[in-house]
């Protein structure tokens, strides 16, 4: 058994000459052989897709306002989080449907999913963090827990754990 790997080359969704290359990429794994692409082309044109990884094909793409820095999805809808905010985009489409700003962190990194259409948005060096019911696109609480790494399921709860400052926060429906 060879301990080297083949690489084979997977296809930017735009030109070199576009790409921004200071901006760089943001990729995400959806799905089997899909993934999330953010993207940059020019100076500030901001850019995010589907990509499906064993064709190379880019099955949609949607212009988006800011930087991508996670996303959440379902069979229907992209939830993007981005420096901007919150962005919902229809899969079929890839429209962007509705937009959540107020409220939201200002370097938002990323998105957990913390009980069924429910989301926690994770602010870089942040104690404190917005929860977001997917469905209506608002606020609907706050969780204080410094930077939260990951969200898990445990008996009837969602756990959040803070690897960085070794918290552990269980989140009980209510």
């Amino acid at each position: 058994m060879s301990d080297r790997v083949a690489l084979s080359t997977v296809p930017a969704p735009v030109s070199r000459r576009r790409l921004n290359p200071r901006a760089g990429l943001r990729i995400f794994h959806l799905t089997g052989q899909q993934c999330v692409i953010g993207w940059v082309e020019g100076q500030r044109s901001f850019r995010a897709g589907v990509l499906d990884v064993g064709t190379g094909e880019l099955l949609g793409a949607a212009p988006i306002i800011g930087d991508l820095t996670g996303f959440l999805a379902d069979e229907r809808v992209l939830w993007l989080l981005t420096s901007f905010g919150l962005q919902e985009i229809d899969r079929e489409s890839f429209g962007i449907r509705r937009s959540l700003k107020s409220g939201l962190p200002k370097y938002a990194s990323r998105l957990l999913p913390v009980a069924p259409h429910h989301a926690l948005v994770v602010a870089k060096y942040s104690q404190s963090h917005p929860v977001i019911d997917l469905r209506t696109m608002s606020i609907t609480g706050r969780v204080r827990i410094p930077e939260p790494s990951i969200a898990m399921p445990a008996s009837g709860a969602t756990v959040l754990l803070s690897l960085r400052y070794g918290v552990r926060r269980a989140l009980r429906p209510e």
